[in-house]
């Protein structure tokens, strides 16, 4: 609710100043990290949670696990994947 009523405030705004819209979604990435800080299960248990990740772009994936191997403490890497595809 917080976050509509501000996104509506700062909807105002950018009718009035066009160039706004992308200091209005600045505002608003930094009010919902604020608000979901410690909302992620896996991150108030301690872990880092990294995701979600295309689990059938193998190339990407590849790239996000070597990157993950140097980070310090348990980590989670949430993929996503369609059945059927094979993989």
């Amino acid at each position: 609710k917080l976050k509509e009523d501000i996104w509506h405030i700062l909807g105002r705004i950018n009718k009035i100043s066009p160039g706004a819209r992308n200091f209005i979604q600045k505002i608003d990435n930094s009010v919902k990290s604020l608000m979901l800080r410690q909302s992620n299960l896996f991150e108030a248990l301690g872990f880092r949670y990294f995701g979600p990740v295309d689990g059938h772009d193998v190339n990407h994936l590849i790239k996000v696990l070597r990157d993950l191997k140097d980070i310090k403490g348990p980590k989670l890497l949430h993929c996503i994947t369609v059945k059927g595809k094979g993989f």
